[in-house]
């Protein structure tokens, strides 16, 4: 029997509705999970028009074993962000895998060849495609499902990705306010505020529906002038903030959102969104022929939202606006009926934002990580990794037997070895140990365990959401020699 996982790129109409269905199988049983708008998914995988795919290049590619599907990850090139931060940095992102280390060093392994390629020389994820929409993998909060918008894995996803050699970049925070509090807090100091903001010229309105186009794109605006600076930050582009505001039309409540003015110049807005995940997760990843009216319909008996944004000008974040904000979703959450606000995301070097949070008796819900990596060989010698698997594979033994450990030691260490050669000396060190005595020839320094083909011609018909453009594919395939996941 052929056990081995072969990596390879999307390139059919079978191949795509197979890389979108693999989390199905992954969270069969999950009470948690929130199956994604599979047409709102494609578009985010390059598979149809969107914006951001006019300044960034993707490949997806998909795991298999035996013929069936058992992993996937898209990695691309985000040149606007390489542009402003002046790096040569690659990004993964919509990562799903069976609890297989193997698969999942595949997967990886095919996307660095394809970055190194491209000439990058560091990587980051997951981000789906970027911080401007879902991103992060779920490392604390496991217990309830995501809110609109927030990413859900299982508890596994954070060994195997560091195991591929990936460290934390930067932590993501979701904290949860129940509605009375925010109320109590907005009560305690809103009459403080508006005294010291007296004769300041500050008027806060809300979002007028007859100019909705208008109204999201000055918020997006606001978005992009308030968040320059801010750690892995990229501008939404021209394109983008059309798309979104078009997007956003669908989903917004107009009384969640509001403006904070000056002079008759907007300084500050918040807005907040309904917990639409509560009746996404009933539509099995479609919104149509009936979906959306399910989604309309049902959105009355939404009782949590998600503030998304308070957002302020440099110039104006110290000065209290917040609160008056803060104050109009106290009123819009009345009528609701809402019992609670989810606050997310919050950056972890964001000091100042999580103390107020902090103080305000807000709880930390789920924790969420970025992931760095550079492009080199896994950090360490290899007798360094060959001593961290001995002790791994010793701890297994001692729980579960011998025999059962050796498949698992053999995958470990030919991962390892495609990146980086060995003397003779340091194989033979490895190769004694009694739970790694039958390395496959595979993992030889003159047979690396990983073959990464040249890429062939990289056009694909397009899909069904624009027959007008072209989608660059390349077919890489990634082939490993490893036993199946015990």
């Amino acid at each position: 029997m052929n056990d081995a996982v072969t990596v390879r790129g999307v390139t059919s109409w079978r191949d795509r509705r197979r890389f979108q269905r693999l989390p199905w199988t992954i969270y069969a049983g999950d009470p948690n999970w929130v199956p994604p708008i599979l047409a709102q998914e494609r578009l985010l995988l390059g598979w149809g028009r969107h914006p951001f795919f006019d300044n960034a290049e993707m490949v997806t590619l998909l795991a298999e074993r035996r013929g069936k599907v058992v992993g996937r990850v898209a990695v691309f090139v985000n040149y606007v962000h390489n542009q402003k931060y002046d790096e040569k940095r690659g990004f993964f992102g919509f990562f799903e895998c069976i609890d297989d280390l193997a698969v999942a060093h595949g997967l990886f392994d095919a996307g660095r060849a394809w970055l190194l390629q491209r000439g990058m020389t560091a990587w980051r994820g997951p981000v789906n495609p970027s911080l401007n929409y879902t991103c992060g993998l779920l490392v604390d909060g496991f217990g309830q499902p995501p809110v609109f918008l927030m990413t859900y894995n299982p508890p596994y996803y954070a060994a195997l990705i560091e195991d591929c050699g990936f460290g934390k970049a930067q932590d993501l925070y979701a904290y949860e306010m129940d509605v009375a509090i925010l109320a109590k807090l907005v009560e305690r100091y809103k009459p403080a505020v508006m005294s010291a903001l007296e004769g300041g010229g500050l008027s806060v309105r809300r979002l007028d529906p007859s100019r909705f186009d208008e109204e999201i794109r000055t918020y997006l605006e606001l978005y992009n002038s308030a968040l320059e600076g801010t750690w892995g930050f990229i501008p939404l582009q021209e394109g983008e903030v059309k798309h979104i505001a078009a997007e956003l039309r669908h989903v917004i409540a107009p009384e969640f959102v509001a403006f904070a003015m000056v002079g008759g110049k907007t300084v500050g807005a918040v807005l907040a969104l309904l917990d639409y995940n509560q009746i996404i997760r009933k539509l099995n990843g479609r919104l149509f022929p009936f979906g959306l009216f399910r989604l309309m319909w049902g959105k009355k008996r939404i009782n949590v939202a998600r503030a998304l944004t308070v957002t302020m000008l440099p110039a104006f974040q110290q000065s209290g606006f917040a609160i008056v904000l803060l104050d109009r979703l106290v009123e819009a959450a009345k009528p609701w009926g809402l019992t609670g606000w989810e606050l997310s995301w919050v950056l972890e070097s964001n000091t100042n934002s999580r103390g107020t949070l902090g103080r305000a008796g807000t709880k930390l819900a789920k924790t969420y990580r970025i992931y760095d990596r550079g492009l080199g060989g896994p950090s360490g010698s290899f007798s360094e990794r060959a001593s961290r698997y001995h002790c791994a594979v010793s701890r297994s033994r001692s729980a579960s037997g011998a025999a059962g450990d050796q498949p698992s030691c053999r995958r470990a260490f030919a991962d390892e070895h495609v990146h980086e050669p060995a003397s003779s000396s340091e194989i033979l060190s490895l190769l004694t140990h009694p739970g790694c005595r039958r390395i496959r020839e595979t993992t030889s320094p003159q047979k690396p365990a990983t073959r990464i083909n040249p890429p062939g011609k990289r056009t694909i018909r397009g899909c069904l959401f624009s027959s007008a453009r072209a989608i660059a594919m390349p077919s890489s395939t990634c082939e490993r020699s490893s036993a199946p996941a015990k």
